[in-house]
């Protein structure tokens, strides 16, 4: 073993190569450094005066130079895809112009307080790393409007979230939050908030009311929010892969939403409170318990993409086929034994996914519809 080892140290030693920095780069405003051979970067990247954008990514450098620090003119720093990065010098918040800092896909572990010495960051990727909390410094970036920090280990948010008043952005999705502080409300521009893949079973009645886009699929929840009930603006909500039985009445109040994912839940019943949203273009209830849905759908004259799949219905509901603007339609793994006759009118199908269903022949009235081309599915167990 020991043989091993030392050849691998020599192999890792043979094979490093260290980054320096040559006197045409000194003279760059944008600058990029790849590769894996990197092992590290050489400490004259001070003399890179003039650099207003730098990407150091996929490389095996562990640490920065603390001289990173002396680049004055550095707005745009992307440090990524760098597995060997645990830590990141002091120094770098020297760098007091930086507006876009990205440091995904890294091994992060923390980030220093210091961040709040960047007064003019706009924009923080901390995606993919092993960070267990957000530095308290951070709230103190009063310009920030883009924050991303999904897919690491966070248990909480402080409540000095709400001192992001000009987030418009806010990805946590992937880590482990399990509630969610009623400052988060404060953030009356925020238009995106990403929460997937969390353990959360509610939110907060505060939530931001002019949120445009909403996500919320692979948590705990029972039953949809009724602080959702409150975001007029919503035009997109995905509350798939949770254990909802039943919706919020309230929900009926987005008469501005255009896209509503609920599949993979545990509704029995069609919500009826969908039958208000108008606007829907895209709905997709598919794997939960449905055996039925309401003559109402047909209210939804605007959509285009509903999935029924994996569900229960033994009967094709009547009410869709009045439903003439829909392009995609899938109703795959159902007990459908046949079709209406009705279904003709759905002239503007283009995809149609019938397939494991209970068909005893090939349903004649699909000849009808001019538009499927060789884009119906099997349809005959």
């Amino acid at each position: 073993m020991n043989i091993i080892y030392r050849a691998l140290t020599l192999f890792q030693i043979v094979w490093a190569e260290e980054y320096e920095f040559t006197t045409e780069d000194m003279s760059k405003k944008h600058l990029s450094v790849k590769g894996s051979k990197f092992t590290s970067l050489n400490d004259n990247i001070k003399e890179c005066k003039e650099l207003e954008s730098l990407e150091i990514k996929g490389t095996s450098i562990a640490s920065l130079p603390p001289s990173i620090g002396e680049l004055e003119k550095l707005k745009n720093l992307t440090i990524c895809y760098n597995f060997n990065l645990e830590s990141l010098p002091e120094e770098l918040f020297n760098c007091s112009k930086l507006e876009i800092l990205d440091l995904s896909k890294s091994k992060l572990i923390s980030l220093s307080d210091r961040i709040g010495e960047l007064k003019d960051l706009k924009s923080l990727t901390l995606t993919s790393n092993n960070l267990q909390s957000l530095p308290a410094g951070l709230f103190e970036c009063s310009k920030l409007k883009k924050l991303c920090a999904g897919k690491n280990k966070l248990t909480s948010l402080p409540d000095e979230i709400g001192n992001l008043e000009m987030l418009e952005e806010l990805n946590l999705k992937k880590n482990e939050l399990k509630e969610l502080p009623a400052s988060i409300g404060k953030l009356k521009k925020m238009v995106t908030l990403d929460l997937c893949s969390n353990d959360l079973d509610n939110l907060p009645e505060e939530i931001g009311e002019n949120l445009k886009y909403l996500y919320l699929s692979e948590n705990l929840f029972k039953q949809g929010p009724a602080a959702i009930g409150k975001c007029l603006q919503l035009k997109e909500l995905d509350i798939s892969d949770n254990e909802l039985e039943k919706l919020d009445a309230n929900i009926g109040n987005l008469i501005g939403l255009t896209s509503l994912r609920l599949e993979k839940n545990q509704f029995e019943q069609f919500p009826f409170e969908i039958t208000k949203l108008t606007n829907l273009t895209l709905l997709y209830l598919n794997e939960n318990h449905l055996t039925n849905v309401p003559a109402e759908i047909e209210n939804l004259e605007k959509l285009k993409d509903l999935s029924l799949a994996k569900n229960k219905f033994e009967q094709f509901p009547d009410g869709i086929t009045n439903l003439k603007k829909l392009k995609m339609l899938y109703f795959s793994e159902n007990k459908l034994k046949s079709l209406p006759a009705g279904i003709e009118k759905l002239q503007n199908l283009s995809d149609l996914d019938l397939a494991d269903n209970k068909f005893e022949q090939f349903p004649v009235e699909l000849t009808k519809l001019k538009n499927l081309g060789g884009l119906i599915s099997q349809v005959i167990n």
